[in-house]
């Protein structure tokens, strides 16, 4: 395949940018309607960007929902809080953390797309990921990033760090494989990308527990091309090791009431 040379493909990736805004931006606060749900995602951020608290008064005395929240993972409830902090109050202010993790999928796929088999096919999945109808319901665009960008839901921000997370991966392979000389400054470089990516997966298991599951592609992916030596390298171990340094911040406020973490969690039971 013909590559696009690198000033094509900065302006065709802007002219998709420009278009994933001009379809998410516009009526942002009235359309679509708001739901349950949505409301239920943005009441935490709501208390913890008034009150300094991160509780949902929504279920008062359930379970000390009031004072403590774990009912979604805190990733994207935290940065609606901060939109709340820095725009004010509404929903086109919860509903812009959308757009811009919606953006920071189209920019990701097209790098991640670009590192695999060049800019053309970087492009090109920028351009499917923005114009692709899947869906025919009358009340969304049946492109699911455009409508998943539109509404308060954390569900968008897992692709984002699950992308992140693949690009340092495949830089970081690229970087160090098992036929280059494991010199000290290669060995320091895999070591801080694989903590870099555990990182990254770690902030997608914050967004939605699913997210954790990157993880084990990672995992599957080292074990394929370095076969089961990868066990004796100490810089493998980076690896879970950045996805729980993620992790410890939420670990820790679950540990401080784990009775109330049970009670709020069996309502999924």
């Amino acid at each position: 395949m013909n590559q696009l040379s690198p000033r094509t493909s900065r302006i065709g990736l802007l002219l998709v940018a420009v278009l994933f805004l001009s379809a998410t931006l516009p009526y942002l606060g009235d359309y679509p309607m708001l739901d349950w749900a949505q409301m239920g995602i943005a009441a935490p951020a709501h208390k913890l960007a008034t009150e300094g608290i991160y509780g949902n008064d929504l279920f008062t005395g359930f379970y000390a929902s009031e004072l403590r929240n774990y009912e979604y993972m805190p990733a994207y409830p935290l940065l609606v809080a901060f939109s709340f902090k820095i725009l004010g109050l509404g929903v086109w202010q919860a509903r812009v953390v959308s757009v811009l993790a919606g953006l920071g999928v189209v920019l990701l796929t097209y790098r991640l797309g670009r590192q695999l088999y060049g800019r053309s096919v970087g492009l090109a999945a920028a351009v499917l990921l923005t114009t692709l109808r899947l869906g025919t319901s009358a009340s969304t665009s049946g492109i699911p990033l455009l409508d998943f960008s539109r509404i308060i839901r954390y569900d968008i921000l897992v692709p984002v760090f699950v992308l992140a997370a693949s690009s340092v991966f495949i830089t970081t392979l690229a970087n160090h494989t098992t036929n280059q000389e494991r010199s000290p400054g290669r060995v320091r470089m895999r070591t801080w990308g694989l903590l870099a990516t555990g990182f990254l997966a770690g902030l997608a298991t914050l967004s939605h527990l699913y997210g954790a599951f990157i993880l084990l592609t990672f995992v599957t992916v080292l074990v394929w091309q370095e076969r089961w030596s990868v066990i004796k390298q100490p810089s493998t171990y980076s690896l879970p090791l950045g996805w729980l340094l993620a992790l410890a911040p939420w670990l820790y406020y679950v540990a401080q009431d784990v009775g109330a973490y049970r009670g709020q969690m069996s309502r999924h039971e």
